[in-house]
């Protein structure tokens, strides 16, 4: 009801305190100090009860709550004071609600009764319903706009009315739904409502907004037909004719559509060649039929702009500054394409260094360029698609040198990206390719003896001033629930947003390297030995790295991969070929005797295991020729009855296995903190649920101890 209230108290910072009140209070009398009328310009003034206004919230109440359906409603208003504070109440006495007992429709427009009879599951009327008036204006609007999107370009709502029959002290209401016929005027004989079709379309690519007020004075100088569609303008056609034809969403002989009318305004103004666009409909006679004629009128906005940027900057007390200029150019090739270079530059006097550098100051040169496309710039894509995707398409190259007492650096980069909107909530962006070279020319030697081989095992500091060169894909996707529903620029309901993104860098070089048979550097670490990767893919493993990825998501199974696969000093394959031991010293190792045999407890976080994976796994324990062990399996899948059976069956066959069946799945680390709390062994350690141990891990552990 905070909607229907004509003043509301003053703001409250955290709901407790009036800050912008106090602000307010703390200027003075004299409103000719600044100081003061700064004070009241940033605080809030105190809101004084205005009777007038509290009688206007009463009745705007009542009255909502009467078209609720609440047709007895009444409203109260009391005032509680103390000292010079007001408490305003309003008491709200709903009654007995109305609902619609029958529910009618008079339409005597054959036609257009059809229409609503064939979109009849849409309607928001039904018997037994409140009497809601605002349900009863929606529906009205939701019929107009539906006649709209199937050729009644003249129909409005005022053509719907309602009749409301109440029974005496019953609250039931008989409604009845009435579509008057058309009349273009009072006094007119009434007719049935004309459904157009669209006949011929111009195109005015020189309208003025602020000086043609009709088509008759728009200056024309020239005109060309394109396809069938007539374009004229005055005296250079600045946009391709088949920019303008590809963003009309409607054709010749098409029913009239509001929806593809919208549409064309939104794809036009996705143009930046174009300030305004105006869609005017015509109606003319053809023969029999009533039809429209259309003039699709543009505005052409200002193609070239340059402007300046100058900027201090104060770092740690050295001063700098920086300026940047920059050109744009929103049509450079006749399609409304955007294209924009900006070059920057910047220096700062760096103070407090040591003795030995070149030189003290921080001087930077850069250059960026851009250039947008309005669609989506890709082969083999149809025209229909591309049309329909309303992507941009962005190429970008950059270029930065940088000139510092340490070192001098230069960075040069290149982009391929596309963007695009869905239904005004959702945004996507793909980075199709985007290549970056770091290179350094130079580094000082007491920079480089100082800072970068001061931590010899600092891996990442030393790469961080390495030549390199990236090429990275990436997508994002972005949703806004707000989308456009905004009054007043304002978001008119709580809304959220979610943000996702996916990227990767150097799977591509890796790919061109091994066609050309490029050695890699072996000092590299952190990546993934794709090759060795590849030979262990077989059925069974792209089977268990799916259920892992489904089970686990993309971020763990990208970090077990290069656990996994990452390059190895000692590689762990061949060492283990080896060394592995065969049957006789494993036999050997059954009947060794240690003089200190520690229990040694092995936790087992399970969930939804697959019954091979499980099996694999409790039986790699069981062949351990080291016998003193416990297997502690904590079972977070309650609902997973082959499982139970499966953990059942070896509990039986093997005191040292223990089963803990929980009630729930608490996720990877609740369900690990719960194995971890069965384990009673001296030593304790962690296995996956879908992994294998060699059967002398647990020896050699032993041994080691």
């Amino acid at each position: 009801m905070r909607l229907y209230v004509r003043q509301n108290p003053n703001s409250k910072w955290f709901s407790t305190i009036k800050t912008q009140l106090y602000v307010y209070n703390w200027s003075g009398r004299d409103s000719t100090k600044w100081f003061n009328r700064f004070l009241r310009k940033i605080g809030d003034a105190p809101v004084i009860y205005n009777e007038s206004d509290a009688i206007r919230s009463q009745e705007e109440i009542a009255k909502a709550v009467q078209n609720l359906g609440y047709m007895g409603a009444s409203v109260k208003r009391t005032t509680k004071t103390k000292k010079k504070k007001l408490k305003l109440f309003y008491e709200i006495t709903s009654g007995k609600p109305y609902i619609v007992r029958t529910l009618k429709y008079d339409i005597s427009d054959k036609k257009i009764a059809e229409y609503l009879r064939n979109d009849s599951t849409q309607s928001m009327l039904r018997e037994g319903m409140l009497f809601d008036v605002n349900v009863l204006d929606a529906e009205r609007q939701r019929i107009t706009d539906y006649l709209l999107c199937n050729g009644y370009y003249k129909f409005n709502k005022d053509y719907i009315t309602y009749t409301a029959d109440t029974a005496r002290n019953t609250h039931q209401v008989d409604l009845t739904l009435h579509l008057l016929p058309y009349k273009t005027y009072v006094g007119d004989t009434p007719k049935e409502h004309f459904q157009y079709k669209i006949n011929k379309i111009n195109f005015i690519t020189d309208y003025d907004v602020l000086q043609s007020s009709a088509l008759s004075s728009i200056e024309i100088n020239d005109s060309l037909h394109y396809n069938g569609f007539p374009i004229y303008y005055k005296d250079k056609l600045y946009l391709r004719p088949k920019v303008l034809v590809d963003n009309l969403r409607f054709a010749s002989g098409d029913l009239y559509d509001e929806r593809n009318v919208q549409k064309t305004y939104t794809y036009f103004g996705r143009l930046s060649a174009l300030k305004y666009t105006n869609i005017r409909f015509f109606e003319t006679q053809n023969g029999d039929s009533t039809q429209l004629n259309c003039y699709v009128m543009l505005t052409k906005s200002k193609h070239k702009s340059i402007s300046f940027e100058l900027e201090g900057t104060n770092s740690a007390g050295d001063l700098g500054a920086a300026a940047s200029v920059s050109f744009q150019h929103r049509n450079l090739f006749r399609g409304s394409e955007t294209f924009m270079v900006k070059f920057r530059g910047a220096y700062e006097a760096i103070s407090g260094l040591q003795p030995g550098y070149k030189n003290h100051n921080y001087t930077e040169y850069g250059v960026e360029t851009s250039i947008n496309f309005p669609n989506f710039l890709f082969p083999f894509l149809t025209s229909d698609f591309k049309r329909r995707i309303k992507a941009t398409t962005e190429f970008g190259l950059q270029y930065n040198y940088q000139l510092r007492p340490e070192f001098s650096r230069t960075i040069a980069s290149a982009s391929w990206s596309y963007k695009w909107m869905q239904k005004q909530k959702i945004q996507h962006r793909i980075d199709l390719l985007d290549i970056s070279y770091l290179y350094l020319p130079w580094i000082s030697s007491q920079f480089q003896e100082d800072y970068i081989n001061k931590d010899k095992d600092n891996y990442i500091l030393k790469y961080n001033y390495e030549n390199r060169l990236i090429v990275r894909m990436g997508y994002n996707y972005s949703y806004n629930s707000a989308g456009g529903a905004l009054v007043n620029n304002t978001i008119t309901t709580n809304s959220y947003s979610i943000r996702a993104g996916f990227e990767s860098a150097g799977n591509i070089l890796y790919g061109i390297s091994k066609m050309i048979n490029m050695r890699k550097n072996k000092d590299v670490a952190g990546h993934i030995e794709w090759g060795r990767m590849l030979k262990k893919l077989n059925p069974y493993t792209i089977k268990k790295g799916l259920r892992y990825f489904k089970h686990y998501g993309p971020k763990e199974f990208w970090i077990r991969l290069h656990e996994r696969f990452e390059p190895e000093e000692v590689p762990y394959g061949p060492w283990y070929e080896a060394y592995i031991p065969d049957e006789a010293e494993l036999e050997k190792q059954r009947h060794h005797r240690f003089s200190s045999a520690p229990l040694i407890s092995v936790a087992v976080p399970a969930y939804r295991t697959p019954e091979t994976f499980l099996r694999q796994m409790i039986d790699s324990l069981l062949a351990q020729t080291y016998g003193n062990w416990e297997l502690c399996i904590a079972n977070g899948s309650p609902d997973d009855e082959q499982m139970k059976q499966v953990l059942a069956e070896y509990t039986q066959r093997d005191s040292r296995i223990r089963v803990q069946e929980l009630k729930e799945n608490l996720g990877i680390a609740g369900n690990t903190n719960a194995a971890l709390a069965m384990t009673e062994g001296e030593f304790s350690g962690i296995l996956d649920h879908d992994d294998l141990l060699a059967p002398n891990a647990l020896y050699e552990i032993a041994l080691a101890l």
